[in-house]
């Protein structure tokens, strides 16, 4: 009964192996390919949250046109835009998140192996990259606080407009919102400036942190 027990233990350990030592051997280099994949998902969820920050511009200014006609299909667009703009600014907020803490985790990785380096010139040009690299993640995160900082406040002035227009879609309520609208879309083409400046920054930022990669096959001549 023991030994069988034993063996089982011992299979078990077996299997498992390959799983701990894949988890313990990520080089270096893979966590900042890593690194600059979430940075591409991040340019991704910026052009998202841009295109809905536009649509909730057109939305706005067509229920001021639309107060006096029709504003009910121009309302409803912007109630669909301001959904999806939250959901595109939260994607992007988690996406810059989870960057931060991957990238500490890389720098932190980094310095406590470049511990073991025993050559000075080496080390002293190690610790020069890392300090480099540890410079380029902080202005991705600058870049995105700065987004976050345009779009905090227009999310709560979007979500107060959208209450006192659902209570009063009347030509006379839209038009006593019209100075709150127009304060909405000018912070939206702030936002839209700040996450212009982002994509930039991460569009220099993020070749910084990828291994080269060989040219991709050509393709097959045409029969």
């Amino acid at each position: 009964m023991l030994n069988s027990l034993l063996r089982s233990l011992a299979f078990l350990a077996l299997a498992l192996l390959p799983t701990f030592t894949s988890c313990a051997s990520t080089k270096g280099h893979e966590r900042a390919d890593n690194l600059a994949t979430s940075m591409e998902q991040l340019e991704t969820a910026l052009a998202k949250a841009k295109t809905d920050l536009a649509a909730t511009r057109t939305a706005l200014s067509a229920v001021d046109e639309k107060a006096s006609v029709d504003p009910k299909p121009s309302y409803d667009q912007l109630v669909a835009s301001v959904k999806a703009l939250n959901a595109s600014t939260a994607r992007v907020t988690d996406t810059a998140t989870k960057i931060k803490e991957r990238g500490n985790a890389y720098l932190t990785n980094w310095e406590r192996r470049s511990d073991a380096i025993a050559d000075a010139d080496i080390k002293a040009a190690d610790t020069k990259r890392r300090e480099k690299l540890a410079g380029a993640l902080k202005e991705v995160v600058e870049s995105v606080a700065a987004v976050d900082k345009e779009v905090g406040p227009l999310v709560a002035l979007l979500a107060d407009l959208r209450t006192a227009l659902d209570n009063d879609l009347t030509p006379a309520g839209i038009d006593a919102m019209e100075g709150p609208m127009g304060r909405a879309s000018k912070a939206a083409g702030r936002a839209i400036d700040a996450i212009d400046d982002a994509s930039e920054t991460l569009a220099d930022i993020k070749v910084q942190f990828q291994t080269a990669k060989p040219p991709a096959e050509p393709a097959p001549a045409a029969k």
